[in-house]
């Protein structure tokens, strides 16, 4: 069960198994790419059987704007991103307020643990995937995304209408994305009405054009391809691809 806290208008919780602890707290919504908003939660990471004081923070973490900020995606998201070391193929500017401690435990067994933590919840989530129902209400939590028609208002409806009318005439549907479960969404915080399949793509009209928004899995930063120029390889913006660095 997510552990939600509602505190003076603020949103925290604790994660914590097999000696593992993840402090979060939901800190604002900032303006994102193209105007949507987007969540930015503080973290601080504890080994308990290494110290007590944390290993790892920071005040950066931006979820999906699919997933409600401190959900369980949202905890193993930041988790994955705590596993990474420098055969991961981040930048090294990803390790530059690390503690001797911090990059000595991202070579440590003690990251190959938590890795395999995160593969399993990653394995279940796929495995659980004819218990669509539950899992898209998940995503839709706390009123933040939403596919109930009744709480679409006419602004709401009408861009709802041009989603589908973009839909069904077949025009520049991205290839990659999965025409599975589709549902038109609506996220009550930024105000924008989209597309989403059960792998959690989105597409939004560009424009007169119904386009792939997307996600760099290693800072958050989101918009359309035009915004952060995303690469299909790694799943990250242009900033933090190391791909083209490689080749």
């Amino acid at each position: 069960m997510t552990q939600w806290e509602l505190e003076m208008n603020e949103i925290k919780r604790i994660w914590e198994k097999n000696g593992f602890k993840l402090e979060l707290e939901l800190i604002c919504f900032e303006n994102g790419f193209s105007g949507m908003l987007k969540a930015k939660v503080a973290y601080r990471f504890f080994d308990l059987t290494v110290q007590e004081k944390p290993l790892i923070e920071g005040n950066d973490f931006s979820p999906s704007p699919l997933q409600a900020p401190l959900s369980d995606d949202s905890v193993y998201n930041l988790l994955g991103f705590l596993t990474c070391n420098e055969e991961s193929g981040v930048s090294k500017d990803f390790f530059k307020d690390y503690s001797p401690e911090a990059l000595g435990w991202v070579e440590s067994d003690r990251r190959e643990e938590l890795t395999c933590l995160v593969y399993d919840f990653e394995e279940n989530s796929l495995n659980n995937r004819a218990n669509k129902k539950k899992k898209r209400s998940k995503i839709m939590s706390y009123d933040i995304v939403t596919a109930d028609f009744s709480k679409f208002g006419y602004r709401e409806i009408k861009m709802a209408q041009e989603l589908m009318e973009a839909y069904t005439t077949k025009k520049n549907i991205p290839d990659e994305f999965y025409n599975e479960g589709i549902q038109i969404c609506f996220n009550l915080l930024s105000g924008y009405v989209f597309l989403s399949n059960e792998e959690y793509q989105v597409l939004m009209m560009n424009g007169d054009t119904l386009e792939m928004w997307h996600n760099c899995s290693n800072c958050g930063n989101e918009g359309f391809q035009e915004d952060i120029a995303f690469c299909d390889e790694c799943y990250q913006c242009q900033e933090c691809c190391e791909c083209t660095k490689k080749e």
